[in-house]
């Protein structure tokens, strides 16, 4: 007898035990496959939830307007603050994920639209109809004051549906140039605040 064949009974033996250790492996590798599937598996739930929010957000966006201030210092030469706060304010707002501002160029659509296409000042009458045409829900309108050598600007966020006030804000400084230091970031976040939720416009 050749002698690799001398025993062969022991090479019958040693193969279920082979087969034994491979199951056993084969169940270990299962035991730390199924949690690292169900982790993937909620990372996914995860990141989908979150884009599925994000874009009801981006859906969401209130459309507001921003119209013409008031110039309540009595001095002509600040005149030219009645279209640049507006401006400001709309630059700023225009960051904000809750809201879909309207532009100048689209309001000046609108006015031609109107047969109005040469007027600069939209006041509070000619703002509500605008946004009415536009489908807005919201429209800031507001004045600006002086006292010595202090700005004040106050705004109001209207709902135009029934015209009630949904926020009432102002900020104040020192000399014009606080205005665009300091004034149209306070009262761009006070604005954004009041209308983040469609809630309060719908």
């Amino acid at each position: 007898m050749p002698e690799g064949r001398r025993f062969p009974f022991v090479e019958t033996a040693e193969v279920p035990a082979k087969r034994t250790r491979r199951r056993r492996k084969k169940k270990k590798k299962k035991r730390f496959l199924i949690p690292i599937l169900s982790i993937g598996i909620l990372i996914v739930i995860v990141v989908l939830v979150r884009f599925l929010v994000f874009q009801a957000q981006v859906r969401e966006r209130v459309p507001i307007a921003v119209i013409s201030f008031t110039n309540r210092t009595g001095d002509a030469q600040f005149d030219y603050l009645c279209e640049a706060i507006p401006n400001l304010l709309i630059t700023n707002l225009e960051q904000s994920e809750y809201l879909s501002v309207l532009t100048w160029e689209r309001m000046r659509d609108l006015l031609k639209v109107l047969g109005r296409k040469d007027v600069h000042t939209v006041d509070e009458d000619l703002g509500f109809e605008l946004c009415r045409m536009d489908n807005i829900h919201a429209v800031v309108t507001g004045s600006f004051t002086k006292a010595g050598t202090m700005f004040v600007t106050e705004v109001k966020v209207l709902n135009v549906a029934n015209k009630k006030i949904l926020k009432t804000s102002s900020s104040q400084g020192e000399g014009v140039a606080s205005i665009l230091k300091i004034q149209i970031d306070e009262l761009s976040e006070d604005i954004a605040k009041s209308v983040s939720l469609y809630e309060r416009v719908a």
